[in-house]
Parts: structure tokens; C-alpha cells; sequence
């Protein structure tokens, strides 16, 4: 891990050391710079973290990343953690000119500014990247919900294929057999019918039987007085009377 030195004698790491060991992306680092007034202000290439600076860091990530505060919230929690006047030194400012830039100095220092003027611009453009990147993250998130959700209906609508399957496997046993039994029930009918035929058919017989009998009976009942007056008649004959 590379390291440099401040001007209080600090040893201080470097945005790419920040950023490997709080596990972050640099434009976070840089985005976290210009929301956070207790970082200080950071340009150019002396973009240097001591120990304070590190605390700093490691609290906001704790709000942002494990807190889950939006921005305003952070700032109000890491004020109260570290107040304006704990607020650590920013990098080292560059010396002061000792004469009015001349020539090339003048050249130079109008090279500085435009680098100035486009990390600058870097720095917004990469807030810019990284809020993009936090919208195409919150996306991904809604259309893997989306695709779960649509997967889970899919599941469902499967499920409810199937048991209808069933549904209609069971109805069209039930209607052949409900066909069976109707089938049953019509030749069960016919058996009724025709044995109440025959037995209307024995019934007439046996009363036509019956009355056979009976007429039978009564000739015969005739017979037996005719042969009782007959045989009266014989007794008689045969009987002297009483005079005699």
C-alpha cells in the first residue's frame, strides 16, 4: 500500500489506498468529497487521507452504506460526530508564489488552472456516474423483482394448468360413470316392468284359478244336496211308516 507524508508529519494514504481499503469505487470517494464539508476540500493531485480523514470516512460509509441515510441525514449525523472546528486540515496547500508569474510561469500556472477547471469537471461528471450508477443499480434490483415476481406467477399458472388437468380427468371419469349407472338404472327399470308384468299376468291367473275352484266347490256343494235329498228320498221309501 503506498504511502506519503503530510506537513504535520502524518503519515496519509492515497485515494487509490482510501478507496482499497475502505472497499469503495473512487468516484464514491470523490462524490463523498463534495458532500461532506469535513473532508475538506481535495483537488489536484496532493489528494491526501491521514487517520482523521479515515474516521471520516469510515463513519459516513457506516450511515450511508450500513445506516442507510440519504445525504441530508449523513450530514447531520457526521456534524454532530465531527463538529466544523474538529473538522480535519485539508491537503497541504501549495506555496505561495514568491513574484509575479512571467513567460513560461504564466504558461504554466494557466495549464494548472484548466487542469484544475477539468478535475473539476472529473469530479462532477463522475457524481453524475455514479448517481447513473445508482439508478441503473435500483433497475436491475426492480426488474429482478419484476422477473422473480413473473417467475412466481409462472409457477402458479403451472400449478393451476395441472390441477385443472385433474379437475377435468376426474370430471369426465364421473360423468362415465354417472353414464353407467344411468345405463344400470334404465335396464333396472326394465327388469321392474317386466317382472310386474308377470306378476300381474300370475295375479289374473291365480284369480281365474280361484274362481275355477270356487265354481267347482259349488257344484260340488250342489251335487252333495242333490245326493242328500236323493238318499232322504230313499230312506223314506225304505222306512215303513208308522201306521203300519
Amino acid at each position: 500500500m503506498s504511502q506519503g507524508s503530510v506537513s504535520n508529519g502524518n503519515q496519509a494514504l492515497r485515494p487509490r489506498d482510501v478507496c482499497q481499503q475502505l472497499g469503495i469505487q473512487p468516484y464514491v470517494l470523490k462524490f463523498w468529497e463534495g458532500e461532506f464539508p469535513q473532508l475538506g476540500r481535495r483537488l489536484g493531485a496532493k489528494r491526501l487521507y491521514g487517520a482523521e480523514e479515515l474516521k471520516i470516512l469510515s463513519e459516513i460509509q457506516r450511515l450511508v452504506e450500513g445506516e442507510r441515510l440519504n445525504l441530508g441525514q449523513a450530514r447531520e449525523e457526521l456534524a454532530r460526530a465531527f463538529p466544523s472546528d474538529e473538522a480535519p486540515e485539508p491537503g497541504p496547500a501549495p506555496p505561495p508564489a514568491a513574484a509575479p508569474p512571467s513567460g513560461g510561469e504564466s504558461v504554466l500556472n494557466e495549464a494548472k488552472e484548466k487542469i484544475r477547471r477539468l478535475e473539476e469537471q472529473v469530479a462532477a461528471l463522475e457524481v453524475q456516474l455514479a448517481e447513473k450508477d445508482a439508478e441503473v443499480e435500483s433497475l436491475r434490483h426492480r426488474h429482478q423483482q419484476a422477473a422473480k415476481a413473473a417467475a412466481e406467477v409462472e409457477r402458479e399458472r403451472d400449478t393451476m394448468a395441472q390441477r385443472v388437468d385433474r379437475l377435468e380427468a376426474a370430471a369426465g371419469r364421473l360423468e362415465s360413470h354417472s353414464r353407467q349407472l344411468e345405463e344400470e338404472l334404465e335396464a333396472a327399470r326394465a327388469d321392474n316392468a317386466r317382472l310386474d308384468a308377470a306378476l300381474a299376468s300370475q295375479r289374473e291367473a291365480g284369480a281365474d284359478q280361484h274362481r275355477r275352484m270356487l265354481d267347482r266347490l259349488r257344484l260340488a256343494h250342489e251335487e252333495i244336496q242333490a245326493l242328500g235329498q236323493a238318499l232322504d228320498e230313499v230312506y223314506r221309501a225304505l222306512t215303513p211308516s208308522s201306521s203300519e
